[in-house]
This record gives C-alpha cells, sequence and structure tokens, in this order.
C-alpha cells in the first residue's frame, strides 16, 4: 500500500490549477482574497499580480501559517473559473 503525504497531495492538486485561468482572473481573485486575507497590504497584492506561487510566499510571510491552509483557500476559489 502506497501511502501519498497531505502536502505532497495538495501540491499535485496546485498543480492541476491553471495559472493563465487564475492571473487572467486575478482582479476577481483579489477582491476574494482581500474579504479573505484581511491582514494583506495593497504593497503584497501588488507584488502577487496574480502569481499562485508568489501569493503563498506573501501568505506564508504574512501570516505564518500551514501550505495547506493557503491551498485550502486556493481551492475555494478554484470552481469559481474554469
Amino acid at each position: 500500500m502506497h501511502i501519498i503525504k497531505k502536502e505532497a497531495l495538495m501540491e499535485g492538486i496546485m498543480t492541476h490549477f491553471d495559472k493563465k485561468v487564475f492571473a487572467a482572473n486575478w482582479p476577481t481573485f483579489r477582491g476574494f482574497f482581500q474579504n479573505k486575507w484581511d491582514q494583506m497590504t495593497e504593497e503584497d497584492f501588488e507584488k502577487a499580480e496574480g502569481d499562485i506561487d508568489q501569493l503563498i510566499q506573501i501568505w506564508e510571510k504574512r501570516y505564518g501559517l500551514g501550505r495547506e491552509k493557503y491551498y485550502s483557500s486556493l481551492m475555494e476559489i478554484k470552481g469559481m473559473f474554469k
């Protein structure tokens, strides 16, 4: 029996998240994140500018939570646009 670690599973899910779709819909997603992650600054959002990897790095620095929490937020918006 092969056991998959939870972090590896989340990484796999994000590889299926279309980064082009995310970047193209960044203004909408940004509004969602501004409401959900209220400690992020305008500078944080400008730095992320539609880049998922950059956004996760900013979240980690700002909030100090595990990557799983951030992947959860990304998965919430994944269904919004295809």
